[in-house]
């Protein structure tokens, strides 16, 4: 039971560690420009990544501009786009005309990118802990057949061999060798297919958020036309989530007086690490 419970462990926070990863990366993609002090950036795109839209206005009480979680209220107008929408923060719930505020969406659909996160970080996490259970078996390729009489004998025997023991020494008052039968498992060694898989599915993930990561194959084993579609493909995902940005700092800069703006970061690995530039999008 306690082994059970280390493993129910250990699946859990690697199925954590991924979604952690891959959500930081998420949130880290666009630069803003221009946004107020009252604004609070890093609050700004986890609302988007975990709700999918947020709610831009004017805060008459505090006299300066606010971007709050929302859920839409009222009726629906000829669009099925509600007429108002509802704060939703810790301490804020006020309703606004769409006259006078702007919805902002991580996408057109409105739906949170983390439950597509989660997606992926559950390949990644069963793929790991796959790799972990095949490097395992390496370790310990035998199943071990014995009298219940010498099953506890075979326990303590067993765990010396899985701490590494160089030697182990038994008693033979105990120890009974003809009652003992040994079967080899023959586990094949996957764990590097697995690892290219997951590879694999960790580029996915990037390309879903919009992260290039053409430069970490090996360029041999790609052609150009290979690396171009990845671009290509990198710079659609980036797109869906940047355009309704674009969208919303428009109508923001419009309504509310604001000067927003909103870049691509351009993650590129070069020999001395991470080298962060920006590219600009003009609508």
């Amino acid at each position: 039971m306690k082994k059970f419970k280390l493993s129910e462990y250990d699946n859990l926070t690697t199925l954590q560690n991924y979604i952690d990863r891959l959500s930081l990366l998420a949130l880290t993609i666009f630069e803003w420009e221009g946004l107020p002090d009252s604004i609070d950036e890093r609050y700004l795109e986890k609302t988007l990544l975990y709700h999918g839209k947020i709610l831009f206005f004017n805060d008459l009480m505090l006299g300066e501009p606010l971007a709050l979680k929302c859920f839409g209220s009222g009726m629906l107008n000829h669009y099925d786009l509600p007429i108002s929408y509802t704060t939703s923060a810790t301490n804020h719930s006020e309703t606004y005309d769409v006259k006078d505020c702007v919805l902002m969406r991580d996408n057109y659909l409105e739906i949170p990118c983390y439950d597509t996160i989660v997606q992926f970080a559950y390949r990644l996490a069963n793929a790991e802990r796959t790799i972990d259970v095949n490097i395992h078996a390496q370790k310990t390729p035998v199943l071990i057949l014995t009298k219940e009489k010498q099953k506890q004998t075979m326990l303590n025997v067993y765990a010396k061999y899985d701490g590494f023991e160089p030697v182990i020494f038994g008693n033979k008052d105990t120890l009974d060798p003809s009652d003992i039968q040994v079967l080899k498992t023959e586990a094949p060694f996957v764990a590097d297919k697995l690892q290219a898989y997951k590879h694999q599915i960790w580029n996915e993930a990037l390309t879903y958020i919009g992260i290039d990561n053409s430069n970490t194959d090996k360029k041999e084993r790609l052609i150009t036309s290979e690396v171009d579609s990845n671009s290509d493909n990198v710079d659609l995902s980036a797109q869906t989530r940047l355009m309704p940005r674009l969208q919303a700092c428009k109508l923001i800069n419009e309504k509310l007086g604001l000067n927003i703006s909103v870049k691509v970061r351009d993650l590129t690995l070069n020999s001395n690490g991470v080298n962060v530039t920006t590219t600009e999008v003009v609508m």
